[in-house]
């Protein structure tokens, strides 16, 4: 077989054994094969191999990768972040950042860093993060991803912070990103959780933005928003309007119906959507 058939087949076996026998035998195997190739100096393959033994949970085996990755690319960055990301490991993931040459860095590794952070419940690194990603863009000319700011924008109510919300609402405004699907819904998510009721209605009816047509996404986020500060009122208020606009509930809005009232105390109200009588 030529070189590049060797190599398809062993990025066609890295790829099945990442999403489905995630095998720590298997992953360790297929890496003894491809040493035995010849074939484990080709950056694709280590690329790829690494972004296995992330997918497998193994993240020792991709760091061993990693360090023995001496070219490395923009993927290799990235994917060895993300796996520490993933993996809760914020403090080797911002060790690996800080590392990472600045010319090198792009809108996937500030975007996987501060979403890390999020996720792992750290909002105020997180923000600082993003203020950092923009002094930086803004000196390479801009270089923003709107999955960014949504992050910082779910750290942002969880802090409560209403000055950073209106902040973040006109800088995505200002960027051209307020159209976006997932700006708006997290834009909605952001004021309930600030208590902003206001302003969701604001952006949720704004006439002049007629475009803007809320979905299952931006319904089941301001209900999980409002689950979450137990806020009542909100939460009634928005399941009246689903059962006018919308003319059947998934699953998800079930739920999260039933999830609202709840946490709101109202356990007669989610009984009466459990049944499907409300």
């Amino acid at each position: 077989m030529s070189y590049m058939q060797i190599s398809q087949k062993f990025y066609d076996a890295f790829k099945h054994c990442s999403f489905s026998h995630k095998s720590p035998h298997i992953a360790r195997k297929l890496h003894a094969q491809l040493i035995l190739s010849g074939l484990d100096t080709s950056l694709f393959l280590l690329n790829n191999l690494l972004n296995m033994y992330s997918k497998c949970g193994l993240i020792h085996d991709a760091f061993q990768v990693f360090q023995e990755t001496y070219h490395r690319n923009i993927f290799t960055w990235n994917t060895m972040i993300n796996a520490l990301v993933n993996s809760g490991r914020m403090n080797e993931a911002e060790n690996l950042f800080d590392e990472m040459p600045v010319r090198v860095k792009d809108s996937v590794s500030w975007t996987t860093m501060i979403s890390g952070y999020t996720q792992n419940g750290f909002h105020a690194r997180s923000i600082e993060t993003f203020s950092l990603m923009l002094r930086e863009s803004n000196n390479r000319g801009g270089n923003y991803d709107p999955f960014s700011f949504t992050s910082v924008m779910k750290a942002c109510g969880s802090l409560g912070d209403s000055q950073l919300a209106l902040q973040l609402h006109d800088l995505v405004v200002k960027l051209g990103f307020g159209m976006e699907t997932c700006i708006q819904n997290s834009l909605v998510g952001m004021y309930v959780k600030c208590g902003n009721i206001d302003l969701v209605e604001t952006v949720f009816f704004d006439i002049e933005r007629p475009s803007f047509i809320p979905n299952f996404m931006t319904y089941g986020s301001v209900l999980s928003a409002c689950a979450s500060i137990s806020d009542l009122k909100w939460g009634a208020h928005l399941h009246a309007r689903i059962f006018r606009m919308e003319h059947s509930l998934d699953l998800v809005l079930g739920n999260g119906l039933i999830d609202m009232y709840a946490k709101c105390g109202c356990l007669g109200l989610a009984k009466l959507v459990f049944l499907g009588i409300l």
